[in-house]
């Protein structure tokens, strides 16, 4: 039973041990390429930040972000964003590459070309387009809980009319 006990122990802590050991990474890499985004993380650290642009463009700048929040949600074992936000942001950041990749490649990054092309190839320019933006708003949708959003564009516009509707006083 006790032998039980133990091994169960060393499993948790082995577990504990990797969440941090994977927390830390994530946190500092994030940090480097934070650092590589102003060129202040030496060699390694700009090639690594000019690999992540030209992988995915100006999505670069948020993939340190992106780490930092990772690593501190592994280390506190709490969760910032909810996974239906995180699928509306990511379809709102993929759609906005696509698109960058389209107008250039260095903005959209290898990513952003690839599915570029692939998209104007089935679609043409414009039907990418229309595409893109119909996704950029699904990502809205599904990113903001559209049903809180809608109250409070009606609570705005009633308080608007409510002012209107008073007498203005001489």
């Amino acid at each position: 039973m006790a032998r039980k006990r133990r091994k169960k122990r060393d499993s948790e802590n082995t577990r504990t041990a990797l969440r941090w050991g994977v927390a830390i990474s994530c946190i500092a890499l994030g940090l480097i390429l934070a650092l590589g985004t102003f060129g202040l993380a030496g060699y390694a650290g700009d090639a690594v930040f000019a690999f992540t642009f030209g992988e995915v463009g100006v999505a670069a700048f948020l993939v340190p972000i992106l780490l930092i929040g990772a690593g501190l949600g592994l280390a506190l074992q709490e969760s910032f964003v909810s996974p239906v936000t995180v699928a509306g942001l990511t379809l709102i950041v993929a759609s906005t590459l696509t698109f960058l990749g389209i107008v250039s490649a260095v903005l959209g990054g290898a990513a952003g070309v690839f599915i570029a092309s692939v998209a104007t190839s089935y679609f043409g320019l414009w039907g990418t387009i229309v595409l893109l933006l119909a996704l950029v708003c699904v990502g809205l949708i599904i990113a903001v809980d559209i049903v809180v959003l809608a109250k409070a564009i009606s609570m705005v516009f009633s308080s608007i009319q409510r002012t209107l509707q008073k007498p203005i006083p001489l």
